[in-house]
């Protein structure tokens, strides 16, 4: 192994840390400097353009991740494996790009945000030189943590440059895509160090298709689901709607974000270990699930008891209308990172790719149908409720369909000692708020967490919880060697 999982599950984890941080800079300022009607329209734009940017990456990164670790030690082989995957990704873009000009001069309501969708649609022009999968092949975390932090850094200063009023939301568009853009130019120029990417006329699209395409598919299916709730949304309601159901699906994706972000790291790995050592395979897939179990439950409590102060802190009181909102997605969090780990760690890298397909396009066609039913009458709340069941039909599929793998793992303790302390946090939570009411929010939030997080741990503790001990045990261990 090229590099320890500590050590990459540390950098991604600072990775997807400053993807929080500076949002929670950035955010609070551009939900107050626009609308919400102005924070509607982009995200509108941007849920349209997520369709293009789909078919520009045309699964190509799942496919290329699963079959480029297994000879990422073999340089000539990897090398012709990533020009090949390369140029695929080229001609998809080509076409991605002309489809996503016709669609917004076609008299549609799309064309009404043409402007939006055409300075967003930059990033599916450079999404090829992204190469985010060569990365994760080499697990070259380190590099791809500190050029975030950098392109990170650069649009949060020239956003409080340029971005000052309602009147910037073409600006503030303009500079985020352009971001984006620029770390891209970034990873393919720093790409030589593993590989020499360049066009190749044979692609050897026959041996891989079958793989790509159900990748692919599957890919179609996870935009449906996760994107279809804001389309649908922009189109049977309005900006404002859309504006308020942006900010809880935020809060409720960059929650999500620090879980996957560890998850990922581990994908190469997990791929590795199954090809050559299915006992370490299982041993990690076992370690994965019972982390999960004792995170995931307490943070969607935790999400849901402080919906209106993270709301309110995040975005201002002018968005409180999205806390019921934020408080059903924050249960789909505990579903959906479980799928992830299901789905991308065991389906995928066994070779079920089938499985994950079915699993992913019944929740979508669900979902979407869903959307029709519940968005006329509830809103951005009915958007939220087919979004958690969506998550809810990934992850009992992915379950039914790895069940001869991981039922054996799955250690039922944990789930009932994290159940037992999130309940427990609820219920001092009610207290503990009364008494708060009155204190700065900031404050108030602080406090919550530090008694709610101090609840849970203590009753770990008493159930004298596996995972827990487990990191007590593996701390003192690197204590004692420093010593």
């Amino acid at each position: 192994m090229k590099k320890s999982l500590t050590v990459n599950a540390a950098l991604s984890s600072l990775r997807t840390l400053t993807t929080i941080i500076f949002p929670l800079i950035t955010y609070p300022y551009i939900t107050r400097v626009l609308s919400v009607e102005n924070i509607g329209r982009v995200n509108f734009g941007q849920s349209i353009v997520s369709y293009f940017m789909l078919l520009a990456g045309f699964g190509i990164s799942t496919f290329a991740i699963r079959n480029g670790s297994q000879i990422r030690e073999n340089n000539e082989q990897l090398n012709l494996f990533a020009n090949r995957v390369f140029t695929i990704n080229i001609i998809m873009t080509i076409i991605s790009c002309g489809l996503l000009v016709i669609i917004t001069v076609l008299p549609t309501k799309v064309a009404t945000y043409r402007t939006i969708i055409l300075f967003q649609g930059l990033t599916v022009a450079m999404s090829p030189l992204a190469v985010d999968w060569l990365y994760t092949i080499e697990e070259d975390f380190g590099y791809i943590t500190l050029r975030s932090i950098v392109i990170q850094l650069l649009s949060l200063v020239l956003m409080f440059i340029f971005v000052k009023n309602e009147n910037d939301v073409y600006l503030y568009v303009a500079l985020t895509s352009m971001s984006t853009s620029l770390g891209n130019i970034f990873n393919f120029l720093h790409s030589k160090k593993y590989v020499k990417l360049k066009l190749v006329s044979d692609t050897h699209w026959n041996e891989y298709k079958s793989s790509i395409l159900l990748f692919f598919v599957n890919s179609i299916a996870t935009i449906i689901y996760m994107n279809s709730d804001t389309t649908i949304l922009g189109i049977l309601k309005d900006d404002y709607s859309v504006g308020l159901y942006s900010v809880a699906v935020k809060i409720y994706t960059i929650v999500k974000q620090v879980f996957n972000a560890v998850i990922a790291t581990t994908i190469p790995r997990l791929a590795y270990l199954r090809k050559n050592d299915v006992k370490e395979f299982e041993n990690l897939t076992k370690k994965m699930l019972s982390i999960a179990s004792i995170c995931t439950i307490p943070a969607v409590v935790g999400l849901i008891i402080l919906r209106k102060e993270v709301i309110a802190l995040i975005s201002g009181n002018n968005y409180l209308e999205a806390a019921p909102t934020l408080a059903i997605l924050s249960a789909a969090i505990f579903f959906g990172v479980l799928a992830n780990i299901l789905a991308n760690g065991v389906l995928i890298c066994m070779g079920r790719e089938k499985c994950v397909v079915k699993a992913t396009v019944v929740s979508a066609v669900g979902n979407a149908a869903l959307n029709f039913v519940f968005i006329p009458f509830l809103s951005q709340n009915g958007a939220a409720i087919t979004t958690l069941l969506a998550e809810m039909t990934v992850f009992g599929m992915s379950l039914y369909y790895s069940r001869d793998v991981v039922m054996h793992m799955v250690d039922f303790s944990e789930f009932r000692n994290a159940i037992l302390g999130s309940v427990l946090m609820l219920l001092v939570s009610f207290p503990v708020s009364k008494v708060l009411a009155n204190s700065h929010l900031l404050v108030k939030i602080e406090i919550m967490i530090c008694v709610c997080a101090g609840v849970y741990v203590i009753v770990l503790i008493l159930f004298r919880d596996k995972v827990l001990f487990s990191i007590f045990e593996q701390t003192k261990r690197k204590l004692s060697k420093q010593k």
